[in-house]
């Protein structure tokens, strides 16, 4: 139906968009299934729906927001098949929303999933032992987060997140074999996640990760 709706009505941007949405929604259910090579089809078909927008619209911060999205879910998609591609969908999805927050740096929601972003390639990277280039992108989504925790401190997700950020670098640092610098990542991480601990004691999720954090410092 949506596909018609496009045949259709070529330049209605809504249209476009919510075809985009079902192709990338289909993506990942095929994923889930086990059909990656399916998934594959319909992210990327998602991805070229979304560059057919025009960059000069008024309102394009929404599409480029969902390309990058979408970017993203292929580079989780890909990440055991084809390493590189992951990594080269990760880096075009940084470029989408790098430029977004240079547009509107008040706008904390393309920071937010720019450090996811910036994490996800850490994790690449990791994934092929290149520790240092790692260690470098975590530290840049940490940064981030610093500062997002910093414009909004009532935003209790923004603290989490950097903690588990934080040790994930600590992580890094451990296969690095650099224990000094893992300690102090997990130090940090500890602190904000007692922190958290203790204001929101029914909150299982930061009890679970204040005994990761705990267990990696004491390895």
């Amino acid at each position: 139906i949506q596909q018609q709706l496009v045949r259709d009505h070529p330049r209605n941007v809504e249209y476009i968009d919510q075809l985009a949405e079902s192709q990338a929604n289909l993506g990942m259910l095929l994923d889930q299934v086990g059909d990656a090579q399916g998934a594959e089809r319909s992210l990327r078909a998602a991805i070229d729906l979304l560059r057919s927008i025009p960059a000069s619209r008024d309102d394009h911060s929404s599409s480029a927001r969902n390309l990058a999205i979408v970017y993203n879910n292929l580079s989780y998609v890909l990440r055991a098949r084809d390493p590189a591609e992951a990594e080269g969908a990760s880096r075009a999805a940084i470029t989408v929303l790098e430029g977004l927050v240079d547009e509107s740096s008040k706008r904390l929601e393309f920071q937010d999933d720019l450090a996811l972003c910036y994490n996800n390639v850490a994790a690449l990277e990791s994934q092929s032992q290149r520790w240092d280039k790692a260690i470098d992108w975590h530290r840049r989504a940490i940064e981030l987060q610093e500062q997002m925790s910093g414009k909004a401190p009532g935003v209790v997700r923004h603290r989490s997140e950097l903690a588990v950020s934080l040790n994930n670098l600590g992580v890094v640092f451990c296969r690095a074999k650099r224990p000094v610098e893992a300690d102090s990542a997990f130090e940090r991480a500890r602190l904000l996640l007692t922190k958290l601990v203790g204001d929101f004691p029914d909150e299982l999720a930061y009890s679970s990760s204040w005994a990761a954090v705990l267990n990696n410092q004491a390895m």
